[in-house]
């Protein structure tokens, strides 16, 4: 079990590498790429931090990590859409309003939202690929169990990062 488990943080640490590696490449093809937009700065908004806001991102984060426990078939699509949208928004915010500013506002709730977004997308990731394997969906449904404990940790994640994005 343990070096199941050491495989599992190892093939995880992985995943992460890789998607940050990308999306900094990606990030850099972008600012080559979109380097003379025109922008208008109407289109920074600062929402109004409450409850309301706070569940709001609670909901839509949930609505994201059921999409990749149930469409766990074509999760390598929805890494990869996920990683364009995050790597644009990331990009618009540091083209308009400054790296530091960006940081900031991110630094808060991300170091919840990033580990337990990439988590649910590697458990989705392995799903994929067992599903794909064995051609099987009781033994990938079998393999969702044996990780139950991660995606208690992941709702739990989703809940923290949403109230501190929320409310801070």
């Amino acid at each position: 079990m343990c070096r199941e488990m050491y495989r599992f943080f190892y093939q995880y640490l992985i995943f992460i590498i890789v998607f940050i590696v990308s999306g900094i490449i990606l990030f850099i093809f972008m600012q080559h790429t979109f380097y003379d937009l025109e922008y208008s700065q109407d289109i920074i908004l600062t929402p109004f931090k409450d409850l309301g806001y706070a569940l709001s991102i609670i909901k839509n984060n949930f609505q994201n990590f059921l999409q990749y426990v149930f469409l766990f078939f074509i999760s390598p699509i929805l890494i990869l859409i996920e990683l364009v949208i995050l790597v644009y928004q990331l990009w618009l915010s540091v083209t308009y309003i400054g790296i530091s500013e960006t940081v900031g506002k991110l630094i808060k709730h991300a170091l919840v939202e990033i580990p337990t977004m990439t988590l649910y997308m590697f458990l989705s990731l392995k799903c994929c690929m067992r599903f794909y394997k064995n051609l099987s969906i009781k033994e990938t449904i079998q393999f969702a169990i044996e990780y139950k404990v991660y995606y208690g940790f992941i709702c739990i994640g989703i809940v923290v990062g949403g109230l501190i994005e929320g409310l801070l």
